[in-house]
């Protein structure tokens, strides 16, 4: 059939076989090839939609073939007018690509901050942050004296306390306590 999103959800159900044959050892490389060909049919039939080329990404970096991976993410990162969470998701995907498949911890980093700077609520900015704090966490665990570490948790809470106080001024905004407690904290964020 030519629908995206039959292709879209078919290859979703491929990856989730992936998955749980992933834990289970098992030889998973027909599924893998399976899954991205029904993911390229979705991004021929709907270019436009950014989730159908994050996952076929996220399957080709699966499938080892890292060059297709990186191009289809580079291809990405030049589009014009992507919406906010997108972005954010577009960032998280490749962090999670640098971290779990390049073995790149800063370049993984990197993409996850800046998933994460990205001023919009939504589901992916949660993952962004998620992920930075799990890779504090784990070095921090080897290393308690990690400056770098201990200084993307700081970062976290500081911007977690800036957004409360945001959210705090649109309540009352004449409060001059939190006028000044915003400044500053802008201020140290690093």
């Amino acid at each position: 059939p030519d629908s995206a999103s039959l292709h879209y959800q078919t290859a979703l159900c491929y990856k989730l076989k992936v998955i749980k044959m992933k834990k289970e050892k098992a030889d998973y490389g027909q599924l893998v090839k399976s899954c991205i060909l029904h993911l390229e049919t979705a991004v021929c039939l709907n270019p436009s939609y950014i989730y159908h080329h994050l996952e076929l990404a996220r399957m080709y970096a699966e499938s080892k073939d890292m060059q297709k991976a990186e191009n289809l993410f580079q291809e990405l990162f030049t589009k014009p007018n992507i919406k906010p969470a997108q972005q954010q998701a577009l960032h998280r995907y490749y962090g999670d690509f640098q971290y779990y498949h390049k073995k790149s911890e800063s370049d993984a980093v990197e993409h996850y901050k800046k998933g994460q700077q990205i001023r919009n609520e939504s589901h992916e900015r949660e993952k962004c942050f998620t992920s930075l704090k799990k890779i504090a966490k784990i070095n921090i665990k080897n290393n308690p004296h990690d400056k770098r570490h201990l200084e993307i948790l700081g970062n976290i809470h500081i911007l977690n306390a800036i957004e409360s106080y945001e959210k705090a001024l649109e309540v009352d905004p004449h409060e001059e306590d939190y006028n000044r407690v915003l400044t500053a904290l802008r201020s140290i964020l690093v």
